[in-house]
Formats: C-alpha cells, structure tokens, sequence
C-alpha cells in the first residue's frame, strides 16, 4: 500500500458521540483548572480561573525563562514551548513554574481542540456524528484540512471510554534527515547541545520543530549552521520571517520518497493505529488506570453568582460557568463545546466556561477578593452516610478528601458505575 491509500483509510468517517464529547472537554478543562489552581495556590497567578496573559508575561519577564522566547524576542505562550523552557532551568521556583504552566497549556490546548471539533462538525445534540479526520498530504507531511487538526483529545473523541490514544513521535529520522542536510559530521550527532546550549541530545530531537523552525533561540555547537540555513531558506532578514519553510517542515520536501517509505513502515507493522498526522502516529490502547480530577468550587453565573453545590467537585470542574438557557436568552456569544454540570444531586443542566463566553465582567473569583485555601488534615469533614468499604463512592470519598488538602488528582482502576457513584456521593456532601 502506499501511504495515500494509508490516508484514505483513515479519512473513512467514524461515529462521534456527542455525550462522549462533552465528558472529555469537561475532563480537559478540568485538569487544566487543576493546574490554575496549583499556579494560583503557589502565588504565580491572582485568579485560576481566567487565563491572564499579562500574569504569564510577568513572571517569564521577571524568571529571565529564556526558553519561553522565540528568535525574534516574543515569548510563545505554548504547551511546546513551556515544556522545552523547563527542560533548561534549574532553579526549583523556575522548574516549579514551568512544570504547572506547561500541564495548564496543555490541557488547555486540547480543550480547545475539542471545542473546534464541535464547533466545526455541528455536534450541538445528544446524538451520534459521523466525522472524518480530513488527513491529506503535503509532501511526505500528513496534514489535516479541519480547523481543529489532530491531537491527542480529538483522537480520544473516535475512542471509547476504557480507550486512550497514545501519542508517538518519529522525529528521529527528521533529526537524521536534517543533520544530513546541514553537513553535520556523523561522529557528532549524538552530542548534546548541538543548537541549543545545555540540552542533551534526546531533549533536542523531542524539541526539532521548534528548533529547526527557528521557534526558539539557538545558542549551540552548530547554531550558527542553523541560523545561516534559516536565513537562506525562511527568514528575508534576521528576525523576519516570509512564507517559506524553516528546516522541520523542508525535511518532508526535500526527502520525500524516504519519508513516505518510512510512514508507510510505520502503518504497516501496526494494527493499533488511529492516524498519522505531521510528525505524530496516534495509536489506540487500553487504558489501565483513570486520572480523577476534583474541583475546588463551581460559581454558576447569570443575573446573580451563585455557588453550585459541592458535589460538582466530584466531576472534576473548577472555575465559572453560564447556563446555556441565559446565553441563549440574552443574545450572548459562546464558542465550542458545553459541559455538564449537576444543580442538584440528581439534575444536570449544561454550562459554558467564562473563557468560551464573550463577556467583560470581572469574574466572581476577582470581584470577592476570595482567599482560597486547602484544608489541613484535622480540618478535614466527616463524611457522614452508607459507605460500604472499598466501594466505589469509598474511593471516590477519600480522593475527594485528598483534594481538600491540595490533591486534585486522584487514580481509579477502574470506573464502571463512576456516574451513578458521583451521584451516591453527592447527597452526603455539604
């Protein structure tokens, strides 16, 4: 087979439910609240529950995170980036820092991939969707003609619930590649720091995009090498950048016919494949343990800000939402995908975050001046009612008890019966 029959297979169109949509935005945009929280409980950030540029900018600035820029001196608030940054500091606050902001922009990202995925498939009732991934190629590149692209959440939207997508990297032979174009001596290629000082050898091939790109400054052995190919090639000027394609992206020109053989060995040795897409394959696995997020406090907004009850917490959210009815009542504009949220023990009504609503109100967390807190452990409340031991709603209680001191996550091996457990649970919380 060649790799465009590989695509067409593929772009075959699958079931989506929209039910199985909205679990997993709520799920993304709860880990990435976890980590505003986490951000805001260390004193980086005055409010978890907006994302504030300014704030972010400020303690890059003020940490000198030289990771965190781009070639031409702007800082690129990226999942990508951040997670290259943290992978050259060594002060604890720096690498502190990094490691919360970088899970923040990840979940982020992917619950904003999510909500393209809605948006542009029209998944707006509980029904199934046939979707494609709309993959074509571009060069050797896999590359995909929706407005979401493919990522680890997209991917996860085709599978079902006791299912993940794992994703793997091939940039081993694009490094390969692109060391070949640049001249560098094989004897070298295994050094750390090749273009960017105090980064081993594994780090740099995990981080070629960026580099290759010119999407962070280069301060190594062969980053003038670098430097002069980009100028040739992408940038008119130093710092300025036209159309063409920085080294990453002309790797899948320039070798073509191996790079489409190499994709092609790769689909053909797996039956465990979802797709390929740039220098990604998505394949499909079991998953054997579920992350279990907790919120903090759930603020349903309208004519008045009111706290929603606390068993909310146990389907993970955090942060401040509007009731699709007073969206829709008052002519307010919303993006992306709704989220479920429980008004009681037994009623769900759906919600969208602040950050999909375009709205310039200040937000409860800010107009309250709130303080929050963890619970020491002798602070800790009773949970009063009929537990069984190692039940479900038993280990659901005391993952709930650990986030009041701080742990938002908790790990489940298994979660037949979650929902109907969170239910269980809530009547017994105050």
């Amino acid at each position: 087979m060649k790799l465009q029959d590989y695509i067409s297979e593929m772009n075959k169109k699958s079931t989506v439910k929209t039910q199985r949509v909205m679990d997993l935005k709520r799920y993304y945009l709860s880990m990435y609240r976890v980590f505003m929280v986490k951000l805001y409980d260390s004193n980086f950030i005055s409010d978890p529950t907006l994302f504030n540029e300014k704030e972010f900018f400020g303690n890059i600035s003020s940490m000198k995170l030289s990771g965190m820029y781009d070639y031409t001196g702007n800082i690129r608030l990226t999942y990508k980036q951040s997670y290259f940054a943290s992978k050259l500091v060594k002060d604890e606050e720096e690498k502190l820092f990094l490691y919360l902001l970088s899970n923040a922009l990840k979940y982020r990202e992917l619950s904003k991939d999510i909500d393209k995925l809605y948006d542009e498939n029209q998944l707006n009732d509980l029904q199934r969707h046939n979707v494609s991934f709309g993959l074509r190629s571009k060069g050797a590149m896999v590359v995909s003609k929706t407005s979401c692209g493919i990522s680890e959440s997209i991917c996860n939207c085709f599978l079902n619930s006791d299912e993940y997508c794992k994703e793997i990297n091939f940039n081993s032979k694009i490094w390969e590649y692109a060391l070949d174009i640049l001249g560098i001596p094989e004897c070298e290629r295994k050094e750390d720091g090749l273009f960017v000082k105090g980064m081993s050898n594994k780090d740099e091939i995990e981080f070629c995009d960026l580099i290759f790109e010119g999407s962070t400054r280069l301060d190594g052995k062969y980053s003038s090498l670098l430097e002069n190919w980009l100028i040739d090639h992408k940038w008119e000027t130093r710092g300025m950048t036209n159309n063409c394609k920085g080294l990453f992206e002309f790797v899948f020109s320039d070798r073509f016919h191996e790079l489409m053989r190499f994709q092609v060995e790769l689909l053909s040795n797996r039956k465990d494949v979802i797709c390929i897409y740039k220098n990604y394959m998505y394949i499909k696995k079991k998953v054997s343990e579920y992350y279990i997020p907790i919120g903090c406090f759930t603020v349903s907004s309208d004519e008045e800000d009111i706290l929603l009850f606390e068993g909310n917490s146990l389907c993970g959210y955090t942060g401040e939402a509007y009731p699709l009815e007073y969206l829709d009542s008052n002519d307010i504009t919303y993006i992306g995908c709704p989220i479920e949220l429980y008004v009681n023990n037994k009623d769900k009504r759906l919600f969208y975050d602040l950050e999909q609503v375009d709205t310039k109100q200040e937000t409860w967390f800010k107009c309250n001046n709130v303080d929050f807190v963890f619970c020491e452990e002798e602070d800790l409340p009773e949970i009063k009612g009929n537990i069984s031991k190692d039940s479900l709603e038993d280990k659901l209680a005391n993952i709930y008890l650990n986030a009041l001191k701080g742990n938002l996550v908790g790990k489940l091996k298994n979660i037949d019966g979650l929902e109907q457990a969170r239910k269980n649970l809530m009547k017994y919380l105050k």
